[in-house]
């Protein structure tokens, strides 16, 4: 599964702000409930994952150490004091039942002597209902009792919610520590600069489309057509290819405009041999990106996919490989 192997040094590094949060909640005004807000794809969930590690590890040094029994048993979500919720299979919230059943194992004496966890990934699934029943407890809170939880939209969540938790807002990773994540995964250098740069720093997603195999196959197909152009003569056949590709349109596009981010970037580790593209100036690849973020407007304007490739491997020729057109 993407992410379970994110570690607590790669993730405390990119984010101090949770060692701060661990060293607060043993001061002298710990908090009680802890809200991670920041988008998908960036890890909140192992983060959770490794909190709760912290929190009830029994090593003295060095926490979370993830070798002793309560690291182990939370990695493998059986603790006895570790809670969480999620929308039912079949179901696309977390309802108001589930959320009473948790609640109600808070009254009950604890299994093990040491803290009780309470996770919720993805708070903002939660109906208005439930979240009403989670905020009485936020609003009496137990001190041995600790709220995990995640968003990727606070707005979802009510205003009384979130004002009874710590709130920590996330950024997106760095480019270069997308890119990096995506490598140690296995992904080849010169794909992992591109999709890092087509996840906008959300590594968890990159790593899904990286690992896809129907969004390997469009990137061989950008590679046969709009990037492996060398003449206008090419351009029937990989006007052809592009036909039956009109449900990915979209998908196509952004794929392809972040190829061209990485040519601009001019890393030729990254890029490899293009023939064309990878000597073309800056300023040619960004008349054809410009012409790529034209194309999607176009897209969304109802002009015809054929139409919309073809303008696009006409550009090509033009501005790459310097073709009269």
């Amino acid at each position: 599964m993407t992410g379970e192997r994110l570690p607590w040094d790669k993730l405390s590094a990119l984010y101090p702000q949770l060692v701060r949060a661990l060293q607060d909640r043993t001061g002298p005004s710990p908090w009680h409930a802890l809200l991670l807000v920041g988008p998908g794809g960036i890890g909140k969930r192992r983060m959770v994952e490794l909190l709760a590690q912290a929190l009830l590890c029994t090593n003295s040094t060095h926490k979370p150490c993830g070798e002793c029994t309560a690291c182990q048993r939370v990695a493998d979500g059986i603790h006895g004091n570790l809670l969480s919720l999620a929308p039912l299979p079949r179901e696309k919230t977390i309802k108001i039942d589930p959320t009473r059943r948790v609640l109600d194992a808070l009254s009950l004496h604890p299994l093990e002597q040491s803290l009780r966890i309470v996770t919720i990934p993805q708070m903002e699934l939660m109906t208005e209902q439930a979240q009403n029943a989670v905020l009485k407890s936020l609003e009496e809170p137990d001190p041995n009792t600790v709220f995990l939880l995640t968003t990727d939209n606070e707005r979802a969540l009510l205003p009384t919610v979130r004002s009874r938790c710590r709130l920590m807002r996330l950024a997106p990773w760095p480019q270069d520590e997308t890119a990096s994540y995506l490598v140690s995964e296995g992904v080849p250098t010169q794909e992992a600069a591109e999709w890092a740069r087509l996840s906008d720093g959300r590594p968890l997603d990159a790593q899904r489309l990286a690992q896809d195999p129907h969004t390997r196959d469009l990137m061989q197909l950008i590679d046969r057509t709009w990037m492996g152009l060398r003449t206008r003569e090419d351009i029937p056949a990989a006007s052809a290819a592009l036909k039956g590709s009109k449900e990915d349109a979209d998908l196509l596009l952004h794929l392809l405009e972040a190829r061209i981010s990485v040519l601009i970037g001019q890393n030729i580790e990254q890029v490899g041999d293009i023939p064309g593209w990878d000597t073309a100036p800056a300023l040619r690849l960004r008349r054809v990106q410009e012409k790529v973020f034209e194309a999607r407007q176009y897209l969304a304007s109802n002009v015809s996919w054929q139409g919309v490739a073809d303008r696009l491997l006409i550009h090509i020729a033009k501005e790459i490989h310097q073709c009269p057109v």
